[in-house]
């Protein structure tokens, strides 16, 4: 199940909504592959190719752009090999450019701060509800 947050910075008033975490949508590979790109689905799906048995999974986790400083929801593919190991695939931003990802537990439970994209500050981060 899924977490409705949102990040607001009281300084400035910068706020941004997400929904993080992962959902029953997310057990259809079909429906998983619309959240990459080409080449993205393209290695998700060799990588199943090569490790047809192996248990995967996909979130949405909080991406920070590298470009432009959007926040946004960033779906985020795992893979487990045989050797405990996880193939990682992360979406990218709407802009097209790579993010950062934060876990969203962590970032819920003030374990990790994200700053506003506008000033720099602290954002403050509230849970408004649960998806599926």
């Amino acid at each position: 199940m899924g977490q409705l947050i949102s990040l607001k910075c009281e300084k400035c008033g910068y706020e941004v909504n997400l929904g993080v975490g992962a959902g029953l949508t997310f057990n259809s590979l079909d429906t998983v592959l619309t959240l990459f790109d080409k080449p993205t689905q393209d290695k998700i799906k060799a990588a199943i190719e090569q490790y047809p048995r192996n248990f995967w999974y996909v979130s949405k986790e909080i991406g920070v752009c590298d470009k432009c400083g959007r926040i946004s929801g960033v779906a985020v593919f795992k893979l487990n090999q045989e050797n405990g190991q996880f193939i990682v695939y992360k979406a990218k931003c709407p802009c097209g450019a790579e993010v950062d990802i934060y876990d969203s537990e962590e970032v819920i439970e003030g374990k990790t701060k994200i700053s506003c994209p506008p000033c720099g500050e602290p954002l403050e981060v509230t849970v408004n509800g649960h998806w599926d």
